[in-house]
């Protein structure tokens, strides 16, 4: 610019100018450089000769500053942290979110406008705007509450583990270690204070909490043991004849447990012929008392066996029952029996007779003619037709039964009904479902020899221990040394061996029905 005094020269407009002279001169004096700074509006401005009059400008200098505003960062409670303010260059965006501060005993929550009078937006201030102003955003906090994570089990609390979890925030139990299912009991699932389903999808959290963590009894862990005893009324001393003196088991914890009483010789259970117990702790014991049945008559019989005295008792009478008699005694010897197959039938006489008087089908089986003797037969079916030789009465079904596999609405319910009620059968071991007859499996000699002796009530009068070398269980020795004794069994005949597990045949059925009948 050449030297000269200025004169309404023309200036552009840029926002801010800084008039910078190098050599000023004063009322005709060279002076010191002076900056000289002019604040233009959008219009353009000029300067004014009257305002700068006593200036001599050198040369003018135009430099443009871009607008800035302050982003100030502020909580109306005590916080610690917080973040220092940022300028920020109109027409830039705010790109940098501040660190979170922390105040004890809540969670940030996020940061807030505050507008014109003190009030602050609805919604959260949004990083990544232009701000046109200066801005102040105040902190946003939720009050933190105590969720505590808690084991209930048995009637125990015991805490698990403890979570800060912001006002109306979800929760959840991922960082939670459960206890195994253990000692009986398994894991059930999540619960309230007052027991009802506590959802981890759904339950917001608005005050302190406590979530329970439940156990329950686990029916597939048996962990408790019980014994069932046998005495006498009012002591407990042993019951004279009594096959065994106690039963043992094991039970899921508190469970249920029904058994059936087994017959004595002479007595009754003095509650019935069933038990019910809870198994309320480990070693649980419970007694069952018998007590003299006057109503049970005994015969002391003295026969003769291949020349040999042998006296043995028996408990039960069936002197009303015509079909014993006709089994065992002078049959109609014209009476013939038609089956195809009764070349191969090893017991004929036997057979003749349970045929006679319709114990067997003289058609045969399933109206086949044929005996088949060597055919298997079912624990329902034997039990029907044992049943049915002395006399007892099957017509009627039953409403209930004590073993959970056997159908209500068939012939099977019937037998099993009256075997049951007599004492005659107690089923299988309990499992998770009950106790089962198992009605469809065939019958092993064992238990049908058991059966049979049963009935009867049959007893030895002198000590003698069978000679069987394969026996499975202790009470299998009652009924073996027994039917020895009276000559029904002969175990050097089958190498000392009775097979007990081994399925009983037809052939061989009819053979030990007639045989054990014949000692009535």
């Amino acid at each position: 610019m050449p030297t000269g005094r200025t004169s309404n020269k023309d200036i552009p407009t840029f926002g801010e100018i800084q008039v910078k002279g190098k050599d000023i001169v004063s009322n005709g004096t060279a002076g010191s450089a002076q900056t000289i700074e002019f604040a233009i509006g959008s219009d353009n401005t000029s300067f004014d000769s009257q305002e700068i009059s006593d200036f001599y400008i050198d040369s003018v200098v135009l430099k443009q500053e871009a607008l800035k505003y302050d982003l100030n960062f502020v909580s109306n409670e005590t916080a610690q942290n917080m973040p220092s303010k940022q300028t920020i260059t109109a027409g830039r965006t705010v790109t940098s979110e501040p660190g979170e501060p922390t105040r004890t005993g809540y969670k940030f929550s996020g940061w807030k406008k505050e507008l014109s009078g003190g009030t602050l937006e609805a919604n959260s201030f949004t990083f990544g705007q232009t701000l046109t102003s200066d801005t102040k955003l105040v902190a946003s906090w939720k009050k933190l509450h105590k969720v505590e994570f808690i084991q209930k089990k048995a009637g125990t609390e015991t805490n698990l583990g403890t979570k800060q979890v912001a006002d109306g925030d979800k929760t959840n139990a991922t960082s939670i270690s459960l206890p195994a299912n253990s000692d009986g009991y398994k894991f059930i699932g999540w619960q309230k204070a007052d027991g009802t389903v506590f959802d981890f999808t759904t339950e917001i959290i608005n005050a302190n909490t406590k979530i329970f963590a439940v156990y329950g009894v686990d029916q597939t862990q048996k962990i408790w043991n019980y014994k069932v005893n046998y005495y006498l009324k009012n002591s407990t001393n042993p019951i004279p004849g009594s096959p065994r003196n106690t039963i043992t088991g094991t039970a899921y914890i508190n469970e249920n447990i029904t058994v059936a009483l087994p017959p004595i010789v002479g007595y009754k259970p003095v509650t019935g012929q069933t038990a019910s117990f809870t198994v309320n702790q480990n070693n649980f014991e419970k007694n069952i008392y018998y007590e003299v049945d006057d109503g049970q008559r005994f015969s002391y019989l003295v026969e003769y066996f291949k020349g040999t005295t042998k006296i043995y008792s028996t408990s039960k009478k069936y002197d009303n029952c015509e079909m014993i008699p006709n089994i065992i005694g002078d049959y109609n010897k014209d009476y013939k029996i038609n089956f195809k197959d009764q070349e191969n039938i090893k017991n004929q006489d036997e057979v003749q007779r349970l045929t006679k008087v319709k114990i067997l089908n003289e058609k045969g089986v399933n109206n086949t003619e044929l005996f088949e003797g060597t055919r298997g037969i079912t624990r329902a079916e034997f039990l029907a037709i044992v049943l049915q030789v002395h006399c007892y009465d099957v017509s009627k079904q039953p409403d209930s039964l004590l073993f959970y596999d056997v159908d209500l609405k068939s012939w099977q319910a019937r037998v099993v009904k009256v075997g049951s009620e007599i004492g005659l059968i107690q089923g299988y071991e309990k499992d998770k479902k009950g106790i089962p007859f198992r009605p469809d499996a065939e019958i092993s000699k064992i238990e049908a020899f058991g059966i049979m002796m049963k009935m009867k009530e049959i007893e030895k009068m002198e000590s003698y221990k069978d000679r069987y070398i394969d026996k499975k269980a202790d009470w299998q020795e009652k009924p073996l040394s027994t039917g020895e004794y009276l000559g029904i069994l002969e175990p050097e005949k089958t190498d000392f061996r009775f097979n007990p597990d081994s399925h009983l045949t037809r052939d061989e059925m009819v053979k030990m029905i007639v045989d054990i009948v014949r000692l009535y």
